[in-house]
């Protein structure tokens, strides 16, 4: 390889950009002979490749000199959960293939030195470098990432180009794989690198690195990889059509090419051979995150002036393509150390960590129906680290219970119990527990609060005068410049920091019931809600001091007697209980809305792959049926197709939750990997899904929840689930 230059026409280039929101032009970087502006190029590969300022292509070669100290600036907000390392080997900490051990990287003092907003990082594990302080930041929400600029000093010393091979050490990103570029050490003069003494470097075979690959003119016009072979007339097309009405634009080839390939690439072997429902867990969920990421990156190439004009909605893309990627190189990591995985074959050859389906045709011959479950009632399990008490309620949510689940209590039994309060008493609702993150409660004087009655609709009232409602971390009132009255907001959005991170602290909110409050109820009715996903309401029954039915201060009747109507949490299936899904019955074996075409292949002789069996049917008739045929709107087709592509995604987690010992979850990776992961599918996904549906409704596109495949109708979703009743 021939090394890129530097020139000074290309030092012009300082406000350079990427898709994603720009900083203001004075919080960009600007390029020199020491200074390395970075961004990722999320169209150049599966992941992304770096790519800087004033150098040409993907992953281009650095040259370096030793004494000099280079600053590889990460301002661009596209390098977004891209924290870049420097190792003496291609990849540095993931390995030299799949599920490897980590390799040797530059860490040492005055060799490396990370900087968030121009200093030193200070946390507790900042150690030499400060990279345990760096690249955890990268994992926080975009939004919270982009306030900071983020820096790592590189300095370039003898000893780094003795240990190199062939003078070449390589940057890498810390959390995807398959990112490296050469960094080519000089001598200070410029000449080729040697000892000090000038003799050849004693390791001077330069190691081999995977070149960037060349992307044919079909990813290259969708933005996607891998898609070619299936588009219309390729190689491995389907003829079922996965996108209503005529593809005649290539936004609508592009969908159709990916959603085959997903089809084909789930359809699995293996789960007869080695039994393991978290190996075909994520067999299933490469492919499936692969189109969640080929997906996004189809309406970040072909509508960005769309996506930018739908609030928050550039931050739930650039989280797919990032979040969805990293969690794939993981499942992948397990899947190459997964004995009973690598002596499952198809066609005699062993599967690996990048095998993907097509390992079966779609012919269903088996019984695929599922045995229903009855539903159990008792009372919600104790709380580790909360004891419950009339005024402490130590709250959890149950996953399982319906879509995005719901709040229980300790010791009350059943979901979105009703809860009984007395004025001039304060209640600390207790979310100790790891099942509510993602779920900051909240409290109102309407259903859904600051949801609003519907989807897409205004906010309604909520408790939060002074006095009433204190939220706290750690047992202490929050401060953060946007604390308030109340503290809600610094305490929700931690609830979107990395599970570990949140579960690292206590969280509580103080609730003081006022006569003010049952002044404002409705029928002494106020609501307890998660801030963060709609449709979790359960009530709040407020009596007088005396426990008697609440009054007026003066013991007259409340000026608004009535209560409102709250829908009843959703009563599951026979079949939902069984496999831990919500709403999959129609489409088991047996039910209205059957496929008569197999996902998964193998004998489907067990629950589990009947339930993977019924939610892959879902799926598949869902997109289709859910997506306006020939909708010049792309941003709203890629939300009608991904809100039953990211439904599936969350009850393949629920079914891994609801059919594999916890033990074994949480040890499937280390510190818990694979809990988080299932966690943030079934939160982060459906929070997204609730997005997506506030604003097809509010542009009249919400598809009905009733809808057969040949429907396309753009009814909005009832208030009030069908599965359950108004509760009054």
């Amino acid at each position: 390889m021939v090394a890129s230059s530097f020139t000074s026409t290309m030092r012009a280039a300082v406000c350079w950009t990427s898709l994603a929101m720009l900083r203001e032009c004075g919080a960009t970087c600007t390029p020199s002979g020491s200074t390395l502006c970075m961004k990722v190029n999320i169209f150049a590969g599966e992941a992304g490749y770096y790519e800087f300022a004033g150098y040409t292509g993907p992953s281009p070669d650095i040259e370096v000199r030793i004494g000099q100290t280079y600053t590889f600036d990460q301002t661009d907000p596209s390098n977004w959960y891209h924290a870049v390392g420097f190792a003496y080997y291609p990849d540095g900490a993931h390995g030299e293939t799949w599920g490897a051990d980590e390799r040797d990287e530059v860490e040492g003092m005055g060799e490396l030195l990370y900087k968030i907003n121009g200093a030193a990082t200070t946390c507790p594990d900042a150690g030499d470098t400060g990279l345990d302080c760096y690249e955890p930041e990268f994992f926080y929400p975009r939004g919270d990432w982009m306030a900071k600029n983020y820096t790592a000093e590189l300095t370039i010393t003898q000893a780094m180009a003795d240990r190199s091979h062939g003078g070449v050490i390589y940057y890498f990103c810390h959390i995807h794989s398959k990112m490296s570029g050469r960094i080519i050490i000089r001598n200070a003069d410029g000449s080729n690198v040697t000892q000090a003494n000038g003799q050849p470097l004693t390791s001077p075979q330069e190691l081999s690195l995977d070149s960037v690959p060349t992307m044919d003119a079909f990813d290259t016009k969708c933005g996607t990889t891998g898609a070619s072979a299936y588009a219309d007339g390729g190689q491995m097309e389907c003829a079922t059509k996965f996108l209503p009405g005529t593809h005649d634009t290539d936004f609508e080839e592009c969908m159709q090419a990916i959603d085959c390939m997903m089809n084909k690439e789930m359809r699995v072997v293996g789960f007869d051979s080695h039994q393991s429902p978290i190996v075909t867990f994520m067999q299933q969920m490469i492919p499936h995150h692969a189109n969640a990421v080929n997906m996004a990156k189809i309406v970040l190439k072909h509508a960005p002036a769309e996506v930018a004009a739908v609030e928050d909605l550039e931050d739930i893309m650039w989280s797919m393509v990032n979040t969805q990627n990293f969690q794939i190189h993981a499942m992948r990591n397990y899947l190459a150390s997964h004995t009973s995985y690598g002596q499952t074959t198809h066609d005699g050859v062993p599967l690996m960590a990048t095998s993907v389906g097509e390992h079966c045709d779609s012919t269903l011959d088996v019984d695929v129906v599922i045995a229903p479950q009855s539903p159990s009632s008792s009372p919600t399990a104790a709380v580790t680290g909360c004891t419950p008490s009339e005024t402490m309620l130590c709250m959890k949510v149950n996953l399982l219970a319906g879509e995005t689940g719901y709040y229980e209590f300790a010791g009350y039994t059943g979901p979105s119990p009703d809860i009984e309060v007395r004025i001039g008493q304060t209640y600390t609702f207790d979310q100790t527990d790891p099942s509510n993150w993602y779920h900051a409660v909240g409290f109102a004087y309407y259903p859904d609060g600051a949801h609003g009655e519907t989807w897409g609709a205004d906010e309604r009232d909520e408790v939060e005068g002074m006095g009433e409602l204190l939220y706290k971390i750690n047992g202490a009132a929050t401060t953060c410049p946007d604390a308030g009255d109340t503290g809600l907001d610094c305490y929700e959005p931690e609830f979107f920091y990395p599970r570990g991170d949140w579960i690292a602290k206590n969280y509580t909110a103080e609730l003081t019931i006022t006569q003010a409050m049952a002044d404002r109820s409705h029928g002494g009715v106020i609501y307890y809600f998660c801030h963060i996903h709609s449709k979790m309401s359960g009530r709040i029954i407020i009596r007088n001091a005396d426990g008697s039915n609440v009054t007026q201060a003066n013991g007259q009747p409340l000026t608004t007697p009535q209560e409102l109507p709250l829908y009843a949490p959703a009563t599951l299936s026979g079949v939902d209980q069984a496999c831990g899904t919500f709403d999959v019955a129609p489409f088991a074996g047996g039910g209205a809305r059957q496929c008569n075409e197999r996902f998964l292949c193998g004998n489907l002789d067990t629950t589990f792959e009947k339930c993977m069996q019924a939610i892959d049917c879902k799926m598949k008739e869902e997109m289709l049926s859910y997506t306006t045929m020939d909708s010049q709107n792309k941003v709203a087709v890629f939300m009608q197709q991904m809100i039953p592509h990211h439904a599936n995604a969350v009850n393949m987690a629920k079914i891994v939750l609801a059919h594999v010992d916890a033990a074994a979850i949480d040890s499937a990776i280390e510190e818990g990997g694979f809990s988080d992961m299932l966690s943030d599918i079934i939160n982060g996904q459906n929070f997204q899904i609730h997005q997506f549906r506030n604003h097809l409704a509010s542009i009249g596109m919400l598809p009905a929840t009733t809808m057969t495949t040949t429907t396309t109708t753009t009814t909005a979703v009832e208030e009030f689930p069908t599965s359950g009743q108004q509760r009054f």
